[in-house]
Parts: structure tokens; C-alpha cells; sequence
């Protein structure tokens, strides 16, 4: 079934003027229009390939319904993805169009210029679907450009609708009332007064209040209040609406007197503002009065029940660059069980807040507890969004000046969101070096590596020291995502000239299914897995047995290749064999005849190099024989030698003994 999209009539031609003064999200919902019979067929039955239909849109729309009741906003992704399915879909509903250009206009975390261009954006979409307006869209499309005070030609305007065959209602001609008196343009003004008049509708307080404002915008006050005079002798007598006009013009230009005649005259007037109107002479202000500012705020009421209303003007200030008065609202309604505070940092970070600023309000909300458990994630997480990095580290070295901890997790956002600009991750991990906050294990593995070229080993490892990092702890993550990426000879490379360990993550499991028959790096890289991929407390022994026990259940064939590729290489001892053995007995015990192989191939080799021993002992033998000899040689030598010596000694001694002649 169809989902019915909630969209109200805004601008009936009686109560347009009541509506436009209401909470904005009891002027957005208060009807439920369905699709008719035909429009549900033809719904379900526009469908892509891809499987996306009507019925999808009509879900997100609903969606945008609940969050603009619940908070009198929505935001921009919204509605770029409902935008980005019907593109896909091929089609839009009149309901879908019309409620698309109405949500344009609760778009209260962006510029007044942003939301123009959004609505302008969402109308060329339309146009180019081809779906059939009406009246209504043009007026909602309308209400956004004039409610942003976009500049345009409001004779263009209606010549498009003239284009189109759609004739201009009541609500048209108030809308372009409403833009001319933005500007302050009376002339264009009282050409729409005469209009409405030979058109034969009737000139309501809403009108009224239209040209209060039109007067103050053209710094005409005596004028302005001359419209309450016209108000009453029309048997109008002027309201809160009337009054909250006239004070919003002295706001506008910073007359805070002003603005305080006007609510002590309606105050004597027995005319009592709600929270609505305080709130509307708040964001009109033109300029920032704290001491006004608290007065506002003290005559208001249940203020806690406004939250959405407070929070939307807090943002409004906010983009006006009125961040203090914005902050006094805050304080008015945040507490550690609602996300005022979230918002209103959030907003500071979009709206380029200096970093001193910010860093000041960030502290001010973590002393007074006004924020929930998630500030600080929903911080990081904006400062990442809006690539703000210096935002967020600033609030790190606040935390940290406080005794707080920042933890590696921290950063995670911040990884993700520059996951396609290489040179932001090597920035961020070297302001973690500053903050002395060194990046762990699944850092390295899930945000860090994917995110950088990894195809030159000892360039990511020179470039992780620059940072400042060890890269003692950055080896054996990037080990595993080597393997995991299939980059064998890169892992083999760290195997080789690194102490590389198995994290316990490590998927041995995984490695053997992505076998590569004819690399040998791959062989290589397994057999190290196998020999050093501890399990539990294991000794390095067991596990190797283990670790051999399930490569043969998992896939024999690569088990034998792998013993025949390395031969002498793959060695395994008679205790790991043991323990294999014993697995496959009790598992699989047909297995068990790798097991032998291994054995008879390891017993061949021993057999190998017994024989060799026994050659080598055979020949340190014979030299021993050799060596003897010649010593015995040299031996009787030396003896012989000495006796010669001696009897040659001896002659010559007697030959010196004989008497002179």
C-alpha cells in the first residue's frame, strides 16, 4: 500500500496569513492528502532496474514529515537523496514535487542563500521530469525564494506562471506583498494592495501586519504605526502578530528602545506576546545585547516546551554571526539528557567559528554538564563533516588540559571522512604525535592503510616515522592488510626484514582461501602463518600443529602444494606432527595420510643429513690420521735435528778450547 505523504494546504486562501504566523511545523502537516486510485498503480509501477520505486520515495518523504513535526527542520541530505531516487526512478509524483519545494523551506541549518539555491535546484529537477504543476507548487516555491530574501524579478515570476497557463491565486499575490515589503519597497507594495482590491479579496490582519513591516524596512515608523490606526478603524484591532512587527523593525536596526516601547505598549494594551514573538524579535536583532538578550529570555515562559523553536532561532543567531547571543538561548534550554548542545556546536563548526571561540564555548558546555554522553563523537564527527580538523583537535588539547582522556577511537571519524585525501591522514596522524596519542592496531588496519598507498612497503613506513610514530606497531597491521589485499611479495618483504607477529585477528581461515598456486611469495607467507599464528595461550609448537591440522581439513591439495613447492623450507617437527595427527584422528582420520607424507618426508630428510654427518665424520678422520702423522714426522725431525746440532756444538767447543800456538 501506498504510503500516505503528509502535506498541509499552507496557504489557504482564509487562513494563509493565521498559518504563516504559526510554529512552522503545525503549518506543515496538518492535512494527510493520499494518492488516489490511479496514482497508487501508477506509483508501484514506476520501478528502475535497480529496484527502486515511488513507494521508496514516498517512505524517505515520510521520514522528512516526522523530523519536520518533531523539530520544525530538516536537513539538506534529505532531500539531495530523494532527489537522487527520482532521478533514478525516471518520475515524481505531483504530491512527491510539491512536498519536496515545501521541506526547501525548513532548511534551517543552512544559509538563506543555500536554501534558494536548494529549491532552485529541486524546481529545475521537477521541471526536467516533467511533472505536471499547478498553482501550489509555484506558490511553494515561491514562499522558499521569498522567505530567504533571494533576489529576483517578481514580474519574471508571475510571467512564468502566465507561460505555463497557471493562473495566480490569493496566496501568489500575498507572497509578492511579503517581498516587497522585505525590501521595503511601499510603491510595489500598494501596486499589490490594488490588486488584491480589484481581485475582490479580502484585506485580513495578515496584510496589515505585511505592511507594518514594510514600512519599518523603509525606516517610515510614524508610518508603521500608522497602519495600527488603520487596523482599528477597520474594526481590526491589532494583535501580538501586529505589535511583534513593530518590534522586529526597531530590532533590525539594534533600537533596543524602541523595541522596548513597543512591548510596554502592548503591554498596556492588555496584548500579551508568546514565546513565538520574543523569539522572532531575537533573530531580527541586528547586533548583539546580552543584557536585552537576558531580558528576552526571562519573560518567556515554559521555555523548555519551545526546545525545537529556541534551538532553530540559536541557529539562525548563530548564522548571522550572533554566536553569544545564541549561546544565552542555549543556556536556557540544554541539559545532559537532550542534544542542544550538539546542535549548537555543530552549527558554530559549519559557520567557520574561530577556533579560540569555539574551543571557549566547547569548554563552557563540558563545565556546566549541558551536554549527553555523545558530545563529544557528534563534535569530532561535525568537525570531520565540515573538514574542520583544527576545530576538533583544539577540542582534544581542551580535554586533555582538563584531565580528560582522548583515546585512538576518537580519531576514527575524522580517518573516515578523509578517506579518499591521502595527505589528511598523515596530517591527522601527525597532530596524534602531538597530542601523544599513538594510532593501535585496527587504526592501521580499517582507516589508516586502506586510505594511503601501500604499494612501496618502505616508503609507508617512512612516511608513518615522519609523522613522528613508531612504526614498530604499524608493521604487523600492515602486514595483515597485505595479506588480506593479496600484495604477497609486500608481505614476504616485511617477513624478511622485520619482526613481523600474528595479531590474534588474523584470519587464517581467509589467507587459505585466497590461495595463489603460482606465487611462491603466497607458499611463503602461509607456511610463516602457520609457524607463528599463536592460538589462545598455545605454545608456538601447538599451534603450529593446530594451525597444520586445519590446513589439511580445509584444503589438502594446497597442503601438498605447498610442501612441495617449499621442500626443505617447510619445516615442522616430530611434536607439531603429533599434535595434527591427533586433531585429524579425531575429526578426520582419512586425512591422516598428508600427515604421513610429512613424516616419511621429514625422516628422509633427517636420514639425508644423518648420512652426510657420517661422510663428514669419516673425513675429520682421515685429516685427524694426516695430522698425526705429520706431527710425528715433524717430531722425529726436530730430534734428529737437535742431535746434529749438538755434535756440531761440541766440535766447535773443543776446536775453542785449544792452547794458542
Amino acid at each position: 500500500m501506498n504510503i500516505q505523504c503528509r502535506i498541509s494546504h499552507f496557504w489557504n486562501q482564509e487562513t494563509f496569513m493565521m498559518n504563516s504566523f504559526l510554529p512552522r511545523q503545525e503549518g506543515f502537516a496538518t492535512v494527510a492528502r493520499v494518492h488516489n486510485h490511479n496514482a497508487l498503480k501508477d506509483n508501484t509501477e514506476f520501478e528502475n532496474p535497480n529496484g527502486v520505486n515511488s513507494i521508496d520515495v514516498d517512505n524517505i518523504l515520510k521520514e522528512l514529515d516526522f523530523s519536520i513535526q518533531r523539530r520544525g527542520r530538516c536537513v539538506k541530505n534529505n532531500i539531495e537523496n530523494v532527489l537522487s531516487m527520482v532521478e533514478t526512478i525516471g518520475f515524481v509524483s505531483e504530491t512527491q514535487g510539491l512536498y519536496l519545494l515545501r521541506c526547501c523551506g525548513f532548511l534551517c541549518g543552512e544559509t538563506p542563500d543555500e536554501r534558494a539555491k536548494i529549491v532552485d535546484e529541486v524546481w529545475i529537477k521537477l521541471t526536467k521530469l516533467g511533472m505536471q504543476m499547478d498553482v501550489k507548487h509555484f506558490n511553494s516555491y515561491l514562499k522558499v525564494l521569498v522567505d530567504s530574501k533571494h533576489v529576483f524579478s517578481t514580474s519574471q515570476f508571475l510571467a512564468s506562471m502566465e507561460n505555463a497557463n497557471i493562473e495566480p491565486n490569493k496566496v501568489t499575490y500575498i507572497l509578492i506583498l511579503k517581498k516587497y515589503c522585505d525590501d521595503g519597497n511601499l510603491n510595489g507594495a500598494s501596486e499589490i494592495l490594488q490588486c488584491l482590491k480589484e481581485k475582490g479579496f479580502p484585506i485580513n490582519e495578515g496584510v496589515f501586519n505585511l505592511l507594518i513591516q514594510g514600512h519599518m524596512k523603509a525606516n517610515d515608523i510614524s508610518g508603521a504605526k500608522d497602519i495600527l490606526k488603520v487596523m482599528r478603524s477597520s474594526d481590526l484591532s491589532p494583535s501580538a502578530e501586529s505589535y511583534a512587527a513593530l518590534a522586529c523593525g526597531y530590532a533590525e536596526t539594534n533600537n533596543i528602545d524602541g523595541v522596548k516601547s513597543v512591548l510596554e505598549e502592548a503591554k498596556n494594551c492588555h496584548i500579551s506576546f508568546s514565546n513565538k514573538n520574543y523569539l522572532q524579535i531575537l533573530a531580527a536583532l541586528s547586533t548583539e545585547n546580552t543584557e536585552f538578550v537576558d531580558e528576552l529570555i526571562g519573560t518567556m515562559e515554559d521555555i523548555h516546551i519551545w526546545r525545537q523553536e529556541v534551538t532553530n532561532t540559536m541557529m539562525d543567531l548563530i548564522l548571522k554571526g550572533m554566536d553569544a547571543a545564541a549561546f544565552k538561548l542555549l543556556l536556557s534550554i540544554a541539559n545532559s539528557e537532550n542534544n542542544s548542545a550538539n546542535v549548537f556546536v555543530k552549527h558554530l563548526i559549519k559557520c567557520d567559528t574561530p577556533i579560540e571561540k569555539f574551543v571557549k564555548y566547547c569548554e563552557e558546555i563540558t563545565s556546566r554538564g549541558l551536554h549527553d554522553n555523545a558530545f563529544m563523537k557528534n563534535v569530532v564527527r561535525a568537525a570531520a563533516e565540515f573538514k574542520k580538523i583544527d576545530l576538533a583537535f583544539g577540542l582534544f588539547e581542551m580535554l586533555q588540559k582538563k584531565g580528560m582522556p582522548v583515546r585512538t577511537y576518537d580519531f576514527h571519524y575524522l580517518f573516515s571522512c578523509h578517506k579518499n585525501l591521502e595527505e589528511g591522514i598523515w596530517l591527522i596522524l601527525r597532530k596524534m604525535f602531538k597530542l601523544g596519542v599513538p594510532p593501535e592496531f585496527f587504526t592501521y588496519l580499517d582507516y589508516i592503510f586502506p586510505a594511503v598507498s601501500i604499494s612501496n612497503p618502505e616508503l609507508v613506513i617512512f612516511k608513518i616515522q615522519e609523522t613522528g610514530h613508531s612504526s614498530t606497531s604499524a608493521i604487523d597491521p600492515l602486514f595483515q592488510y597485505y595479506c588480506f589485499e593479496k600484495q604477497f611479495d609486500n608481505a614476504l618483504f616485511l617477513i624478511e626484514k622485520y619482526p613481523v607477529s600474528i595479531h590474534p585477528s588474523f584470519s587464517l581461515k581467509k589467507l587459505i582461501s585466497m590461495s595463489e598456486r603460482e606465487k611462491k611469495a603466497y607458499y611463503k607467507v602461509l607456511n610463516f602463518v602457520l609457524q607463528n599464528g599463536k592460538l589462545t595461550d598455545d605454545n608456538p609448537e601447538v599451534s603450529y600443529g593446530k594451525n597444520l591440522a586445519f590446513l589439511i581439513q580445509s584444503n589438502p591439495s594446497l597442503f601438498e602444494a605447498l610442501h612441495n613447492t617449499l621442500k626443505e623450507e617447510f619445516k615442522c617437527n616430530k611434536f607439531s606432527m603429533d599434535i595434527c595427527s591427533n586433531i585429524l584422528r579425531t575429526k578426520k582420520p582419512e586425512l591422516l595420510v598428508y600427515v604421513k607424507k610429512l613424516k616419511t618426508s621429514v625422516n628422509n630428510s633427517m636420514n639425508v643429513k644423518l648420512s652426510s654427518l657420517s661422510v663428514t665424520e669419516e673425513e675429520k678422520e682421515l685429516k685427524l690420521l694426516k695430522m698425526t702423522k705429520l706431527q710425528l714426522t715433524n717430531t722425529v725431525l726436530s730430534s734428529v735435528s737437535k742431535v746434529v746440532l749438538k755434535e756440531e756444538f761440541g766440535k766447535s767447543f773443543f776446536s775453542c778450547m785449544t792452547p794458542l800456538p
